[in-house]
C-alpha cells in the first residue's frame, strides 16, 4: 500500500478506481497575425461565446451548489470583461501584431502571476480563476470543446489531475465521480469550495507522486485527513467499510 499525504479540501471517505483527467490546454508561441483587425474580431467573438458559457455554468452551479457558490462564475465574467485584461490582449493583437490565442494566453499568464504573488491567501487562489477564464477563451478561439469528464462506464471514478478548475468541478455528473485528487491546488480554491458544497470529497496538494499511480488502480480517498491510499490493504479497506472516520497511515 502506498500513501500520499496532502490537504483535505472537502470531507468524505470513499473507495474507488483512479482515472486521470487530462485538462491541459496546449500552449502557443508568439506568431504574427496576418490581419490584426480580424484577430481582434476573433477575440471579441470568442469572449462573447465564453460569456454565454459562463452564464450556463452559473445556472448549473446554482442548481448543484446554491446561489452563493454560483457567484464564482459572476467573478469569472468580471475578470473576462475587465478593462485591464482587455487592454493587455488588445495591445498584443493591435500593438504587436500577434495572434489572438497568444495574446489571451500571455495576458492571462501575467494577471495570474500577479495574483499568485499577493500576500493575501484568498487573492492568491484567484489566479486559478484567471487561468480558467483564459482557457475557455482559448478553446473557443481554436474551436475546441471542453475536456471530457468521466460520464459512462460501469462504475464511478476517483478523478485525478494536476489542478481542477471551477468550470470543471461544476460539470461533474453526480454519481459518476466519487472524489477529486490533485497534485497541486488549495483548499481555498473555488474548485474546492464547489466540491465541498456539492458533497464531493477532495484532497489537494498530494504532489507529483500522484502520477506514479496506475490508471484504474484502487484508491481510498480521505478528504477529512488529506490522505490517499493506493492499492489499500485489507485492513484499510475493512476500516473504511466499517464506517470509521478515516484510516490513518502507519508510520515508518
Amino acid at each position: 500500500m502506498e500513501t500520499l499525504r496532502g490537504i483535505g479540501g472537502s470531507g468524505g471517505l470513499v473507495i474507488g478506481r483512479l482515472h486521470f483527467f487530462d485538462n491541459a490546454v496546449r500552449q502557443v508561441g508568439p506568431a504574427p497575425a496576418a490581419d490584426s483587425r480580424a484577430e481582434l474580431e476573433r477575440f471579441e467573438a470568442a469572449r462573447a461565446e465564453t460569456l454565454g458559457i459562463l452564464d450556463a455554468l452559473q445556472r448549473r452551479a446554482r442548481e448543484e451548489a446554491g446561489p452563493d457558490e454560483a457567484r464564482i462564475f459572476e467573478i469569472h465574467r468580471i475578470m473576462l470583461t475587465d478593462p485591464d485584461f482587455e487592454e493587455r490582449v488588445t495591445d498584443r493583437i493591435v500593438g504587436q501584431g500577434l495572434t489572438a490565442e497568444y495574446a489571451v494566453q500571455e495576458a492571462g499568464r501575467e494577471l495570474a502571476q500577479m495574483l499568485a504573488a499577493m500576500d493575501d491567501a484568498y487573492m492568491r487562489e484567484r489566479s486559478a480563476d484567471v487561468t480558467d477564464v483564459c482557457n475557455g477563451v482559448m478553446r473557443r478561439l481554436r474551436g475546441e470543446k471542453e475536456a471530457d469528464l468521466p460520464g459512462g462506464g460501469a462504475e464511478p471514478w476517483v478523478l485525478a489531475a494536476r489542478h481542477l478548475l471551477p468550470s470543471e468541478v461544476v460539470r461533474i455528473e453526480r454519481g459518476r465521480v466519487l472524489a477529486l485528487v490533485t497534485s497541486g491546488g488549495s483548499q481555498m480554491s473555488h474548485a474546492c469550495i464547489l466540491a465541498r458544497t456539492m458533497g464531493v470529497p477532495a484532497v489537494t496538494r498530494v504532489g507529483e507522486g500522484l502520477f506514479t499511480l496506475r490508471e484504474g488502480g484502487l484508491l481510498v480517498v480521505n478528504g477529512f485527513t488529506g490522505e490517499v491510499f493506493a492499492d489499500p490493504d485489507e485492513r484499510t479497506l475493512m476500516a473504511v467499510r466499517e464506517g470509521c472516520h478515516g484510516p490513518r497511515a502507519q508510520s515508518g
